[in-house]
């Protein structure tokens, strides 16, 4: 496993599952929204960005608890550290 690029497909994966959430919500919430990531710009993509890696962190993190101390766990660290630095 290429931790590098694992780490990176992670925090990819998760990034992408705000783009496929079906809001269920009325218009004037929509609206609300589209105006408000509007006057955000780039800081809704950092949220968006931030949110993923942290979400990538719990996924490594509860991956450690289960393969336990053993050679896979090296692996795994190294993941989790190729996260925290994208």
């Amino acid at each position: 496993m290429e931790t590098k690029e694992k780490a990176q497909e992670l925090v990819d994966r998760f990034y992408n599952l705000q783009s496929s959430i079906a809001w269920d919500t009325s218009n004037e919430n929509k609206e609300k929204a589209s105006i408000f990531n509007d006057e955000l710009g780039a800081d809704v993509e950092l949220y968006w960005h931030e949110l993923a890696k942290q979400s990538a962190l719990l996924v490594v993190d509860e991956i450690v608890k289960v393969v336990g101390y053993n050679s896979e766990v090296h692996l795994w660290e190294q993941v989790k550290q190729e996260i925290i630095n994208l």
